[in-house]
């Protein structure tokens, strides 16, 4: 698995977008002034990919409003950018607990547990989210890095193909990825496969 949250696989961060994912879920809290000009210099340092930065600028934020689940799934990401995994796996843990149903929190703690050497707890997390993370790409191309690294892989296999064919951004990247080293081949094979079959499709009256 790539170190650069950046990349188009296996993503956590949202990318490292300027804005936090979840929060049409989370709820975006009522900011001061003053909070929400340093909410705003917090994201534009994630938008770069500045982990260390942006947990900085965190700090400055006003301590009543830290632990909303919103402000700690930023946190998260900052930590993760910052490779800071074990505390992003620990915050990332308490963010499912405040918020469930949410499946960022189960992408971004997956993603630390694993990236801490932890991945068989990664995959448990991921598969114990809600219906819901398993309606996005990403949780099944993380899915399948995870399985090839633990040496399953035709899981790993199964779990590439829905991710590619649910988001084709996935599909670059993959022959790189340290975490399929394993499946190679197989990756290589199957990007084959899909590509021909939307070559086919595109070609349909």
């Amino acid at each position: 698995m790539s170190d650069d949250l950046n990349n188009a696989g296996r993503r956590s961060a949202d990318d490292s977008q300027s804005s936090v994912p979840g929060h049409d879920v989370l709820g975006l809290p009522k900011l001061s002034e003053a909070d929400g000009k340093i909410l705003e210099c917090v994201m534009g340092y994630c938008g770069l990919g500045m982990g260390r930065e942006a947990l900085r600028e965190l700090q400055q934020l006003s301590p009543a409003i830290l632990d909303l689940p919103y402000l700690l799934e930023v946190r998260v990401m900052a930590l993760i950018q910052a490779r800071r995994m074990r505390e992003a796996a620990a915050k990332g843990h308490r963010l499912i607990r405040m918020a469930p149903e949410y499946k960022g929190g189960y992408i971004h703690t997956a993603f630390a547990l694993h990236e801490s050497g932890r991945t068989k707890e990664a995959l448990d997390v991921l598969r114990s989210g809600p219906p819901v993370l398993k309606q996005d790409a990403t949780y099944f191309y993380n899915v399948a890095c995870y399985e090839a690294v633990l040496g399953n892989a035709e899981s790993a296999v199964k779990h590439l193909s829905r991710s590619f064919r649910l988001d084709k951004r996935l599909r670059e990247g993959a022959l790189e990825d340290r975490d399929l080293a394993a499946i190679r081949q197989q990756v290589e094979d199957l990007l084959k496969r899909v590509n021909a079959g939307d070559q086919s499709s595109s070609g349909l009256c």
